[in-house]
């Protein structure tokens, strides 16, 4: 399910890089049984890779980010919450796996059901100085039950949006609500996402400041997760 720019002839020597996010399902098939995750991660050809739910299920001490980032050759950059979930005995993370240069700038933090901390973790590409965001919100899920929290969530991604070039992950939200909170930050991606054998929605996003052109984005395949990967090549402007 590609879609492109107008723009396929970038200027010669601009930097460009390529972004993909995926919600990894605790490493999870939807038949129950783990995926073959480094494979999948090595298909998307990604710069930099987020990963939501980036931990192995059942696992106290889960080790999937740090598999996955040694199969890359990239660096990691994670924010694990300090407790344990309620579900799982693992603790909630959020990865950002980066073969390019970065630093790990300051987190973010965004309120999150049940009272648990939740942060977006953040770099700064060293070479292309452009910033970057993981996410993974509750979104939908805070509708029906905590409609306050899910306010208080949008208005403080609508913060958010404006102190990054890049905001990529499982937003849990559709994509006319996600584009309108997210301004001045636009949408690289239009494509279903979600559920991943049928999908009908698009909760996945890669959203991007006015620095960036897009030059091709991307919806993958089933890789084995209930959500599909996304992916964009993208390039500063001159």
């Amino acid at each position: 399910m590609p879609s492109a720019d107008p723009d396929e002839n970038p200027t010669p020597g601009v930097e460009q890089f390529r972004i993909a996010s995926w919600n990894v399902h605790m490493g999870l098939h939807n038949d129950g049984g783990r995926n073959d995750l480094v494979t999948e991660c090595k298909r998307l050809e990604a710069d930099v890779l987020i990963l939501q739910e980036a931990w192995w299920y059942g696992e106290d001490n889960s080790d999937l980010a740090e598999t996955v980032a040694a199969a890359l050759g990239g660096d990691l950059h994670r924010y694990t919450s300090p407790t344990p979930m309620r579900r799982y005995p693992a603790q909630w993370t959020v990865a950002i796996i980066s073969t390019l240069p970065a630093r790990r700038i300051d987190d973010v933090e965004i309120p999150s059901m049940f009272g648990r901390e939740r942060r977006m973790p953040r770099i700064q590409l060293t070479q292309h100085d452009v910033v970057i965001a993981g996410a993974h919100l509750d979104g939908i899920h805070a509708v029906r039950t905590r409609p306050d929290l899910w306010l208080k969530q949008r208005r403080a991604f609508r913060k958010h949006a404006s102190e990054n070039d890049i905001i990529a992950g499982d937003l849990n939200m559709w994509s006319p609500i996600v584009n309108r909170d997210a301004r001045p930050l636009r949408n690289a991606i239009t494509g279903a996402t979600w559920p991943a054998q049928r999908p009908h929605s698009q909760i996945d996003h890669i959203l991007v400041s006015d620095r960036l052109d897009v030059i091709d984005s991307n919806v993958a395949d089933n890789c084995g997760s209930d959500h599909l990967a996304v992916s964009a090549t993208l390039r500063l402007r001159s």
